[in-house]
């Protein structure tokens, strides 16, 4: 509550009482340390891995970006997309 990270109703919202919002940082915080302690495993080598952790961290920034100042979805989607085709170049 102190740090406003609530998700008020409105007419966009099929929620009737507020409720917290970015619970996705514990579940990407533990994703990412998880990836991190597996580490390069066979299946992938350095690049492709450091890829995919950035690319989910970046459509993770635009999730938390949006439960704080609630995006469009178009542009939502459109951050979404260009974050995950640059990580995808990248690997």
């Amino acid at each position: 509550m102190r740090s406003g990270a609530i998700d008020r109703p409105n007419a966009r919202k099929m929620h009737d009482r507020p409720l917290p919002t970015s619970g996705g940082v514990a579940i990407v915080a533990g994703f990412l340390v998880a990836a991190g302690l597996v580490g390069d495993g066979h299946q992938m080598r350095g690049q492709a891995f450091a890829a995919i952790m950035v690319g989910a961290l970046l459509v993770s920034l635009v999730g938390l970006v949006d439960d704080r100042k609630d995006l469009p979805a178009k542009l939502k989607l459109a951050l979404q997309v260009v974050a995950t085709a640059r990580c995808w170049r990248w690997a």
